[in-house]
């Protein structure tokens, strides 16, 4: 039987490999300039949050907040985490990929876990908010305070931030395994905050100032409260770790079922065929049903807040936001990876006897399909909340129809990274996005945004072009489609490739 390995070894060895993950990953020959592009706009984003913190006060006088900065923050820094806790848990990982490869050797479960939980700690989602609230408690806290009350505000803050980081840790490790409870979760969450906001009842606010004004009284209760909130949240996080770990399963494919459907897909066409089985690899395999669902949620509870909220109807950019999600949630988030969910029986297709526009066709028409279906699902929220947005939905009907999901088509053809959908079931493990995905969606939502800033005193006039460059777009389907295929048939073997990484 191997010893376990003593402690300060493994730290060193878990340290060391992390840096040479971060490093080779910088330093991959495709993804230089990305990484380039990324860190200047993090540079941008931190100046913006170093000089708002510096000079808060001004650019909240300079807005018109008649309260004081330092109580218009504490009174929304609960609602601002819970914004920001949406970002995390749509972009942080949780580390259980990253602890696979090591369950094999002589180290004991308890430590590996422990060091992947912790080092998500230091994580760009726990450390940008540091460059607003330093500054902020430098300048404007630590003069009227004190020091010591400057520096409990602060650590308050980050031990929120840390919570945070542990739930989204605990829920996406949840999701993988119980996701009937993560949605019931989700949703008795959404459904508070929304009746918080929508009744006027303002409980969040109230629990924000009742946190962190106390903060500045040195209040121990409090400090106290916060540490046991950061240590269970921890622990649950672990344990969540360690089950998902100790019960991993592979099987996740169900065995096929004969049908009705499945006998009516028998007499269709060879495009038929194809939506068919890109319609049974959904339904079989978690990680693309995962994205049919957050799909949905965007196209359903997502809009209902941005409905809900009387202060945005007029903001070009949230009608632009509702009305890409309304109706192209589906396609921004499952189009991005369309031909990646090929990536294992990729081979088996460009063998076959399947001339690629035909397989470009029919990833064409899912698109457009879930355009007009969501089109369809989220219709009764417009009519229920604003009936007179009715013309903005149909609009982007057409554009997400024509426009969007060909945008999204022309990042698809360009995958080459595998998915593994039978082991990695996560829907938010993005394996397989590499950071031109995250790029991508900068010409996909600017195009409608900018046009509706050009016209925001015209609206009916922005609509109706909106829905013009839509038909247009549906109109030249082929032409899309015949660029698609030629793409397709000239990166075939590059995409196949490495596909088989």
């Amino acid at each position: 039987m191997r010893r376990p390995l003593p402690a300060h070894r493994i730290l060193a060895l878990l340290l060391r490999n992390q840096f040479r993950r971060l490093r080779r990953s910088a330093m991959r020959p495709g993804e230089r300039l990305m990484v380039v592009i990324v860190s200047l706009l993090g540079l941008y984003l931190a100046f913006t949050l170093v000089v708002l913190g510096a000079f808060f006060p001004k650019f909240a006088v300079k807005f018109g907040v008649e309260t004081g900065a330092l109580e218009l923050v504490n009174a929304y820094a609960l609602n601002t985490l819970i914004g920001l806790f949406g970002l995390r848990f749509l972009f942080q990982k949780t580390p259980r990929l990253q602890l696979l490869p090591y369950l094999h050797l002589p180290v004991r479960r308890g430590y590996l876990i422990a060091f992947f939980v912790g080092a998500t700690t230091v994580s760009l989602h726990n450390l940008f908010p540091l460059l607003f609230t330093i500054p902020l408690a430098i300048w404007h806290i630590a003069p009227t305070y004190g020091t010591s009350a400057a520096i409990a505000w602060t650590v308050g803050g980050f031990a929120l931030l840390l919570v945070s980081n542990f739930a989204n840790l605990y829920l996406r490790t949840l999701l993988q395994k119980q996701e009937g409870l993560f949605l019931t979760i989700l949703a008795s969450l959404l459904v508070i905050g929304f009746l918080d906001e929508y009744v006027g009842a303002h409980v969040i606010r109230t629990i924000s100032e009742g946190l962190f004004t106390p903060l500045l009284g040195m209040d121990v209760f409090t400090m106290l409260s916060l540490a046991i909130f950061v240590l269970g949240s921890a622990v649950f996080a672990a344990a969540a770790i360690y089950d998902s770990v100790r019960g991993m399963t592979f099987d996740l494919v169900p065995p096929r079922r004969a049908g009705r459907l499945y006998e009516l897909a028998e007499r269709w066409s060879v495009v038929g065929h194809l939506v068919w089985l890109e319609l049974r690899l959904m339904s079989r395999n978690r990680r693309p049903r995962h994205y049919v669902v957050v799909s949905l949620l965007f196209s359903t509870v997502y809009l209902l807040f941005l409905l809900a909220s009387p202060a945005v109807f007029g903001e070009f950019v949230f009608a632009a936001v509702m009305g890409l999600f309304a109706s192209g949630g589906f396609v921004l988030n499952y189009g991005q990876l369309m031909f990646g969910w090929d990536s294992q029986h990729f081979d088996a297709i460009i063998g076959r006897d399947l001339r690629m526009r035909l397989l470009a066709r029919s990833k064409v028409l899912v698109l457009q399909g879930s355009c007009l279906l969501l089109f369809i699902i989220s219709l009764p929220l417009f009519l229920w909340l604003r009936p007179d947005l009715v013309p903005l939905h149909v609009a982007f009907l057409f554009y997400n129809s024509g426009i969007t999901s060909q945008l999204i088509m022309e990042l698809a053809v360009r995958n080459h990274e595998p998915i593994d959908l039978g082991r990695n079931g996560g829907v938010l493990n993005y394996e397989g996005f590499s950071l031109r995905h995250w790029l991508w969606f900068f010409p996909t939502a600017l195009p409608p945004t900018l046009l509706l800033l050009a016209l925001k005193d015209q609206t009916a006039l922005a609509w109706t072009l909106l829905a013009v460059i839509g038909l247009l777009g549906l109109a030249a389907t082929e032409v899309w489609i015949r660029r698609h295929a030629a793409a397709l048939e000239s990166r075939k073997h590059f995409m196949a490739a490495g596909f088989r990484r």
